[in-house]
């Protein structure tokens, strides 16, 4: 039984990232909740959603969805601070109770929503 959402299974074939959210099991091994399918992707990281905590306090956030578009003050800014990293990037976050995901894609993931199995 989940207790609260959680990122399920990631598959990453080196362009194309998927990103399934466990929101509420339905029998062994099943589960319900969504699939982000992210096209074209340069970059993603997981982490705990307790490493993500200057996000939650943000003016920007607004509970309740699993997915956003990072205008400002994300992954990719630490980057440009840190590394020196030029180039334009659009970023996501996937958010669960659990983990949660930022990615760098061009373009806003496919989202699809069902019952999915749990590849543990």
């Amino acid at each position: 039984m989940l207790s609260a959402s959680d990122i399920s299974w990631i598959n990453y074939d080196g362009r194309k990232l998927e990103v399934v959210v466990a929101q509420v099991a339905t029998s062994a091994g099943r589960f319900k909740g969504m699939k982000f399918t992210f096209d074209w992707v340069n970059g993603f990281r997981f982490l705990d959603e307790g490493d993500l905590l200057r996000y939650w306090r943000s003016d920007g956030y607004r509970g309740g969805h699993h997915l956003f578009s990072v205008e400002a003050g994300g992954w990719a800014e630490e980057e440009f601070k840190l590394e020196g990293v030029t180039e334009k990037r659009r970023e996501w976050l996937v958010v669960t109770g659990n983990g949660c995901m930022n990615v760098f894609a061009h373009d806003a993931p496919e989202v699809l929503y069902g019952e999915f199995d749990d590849h543990a």
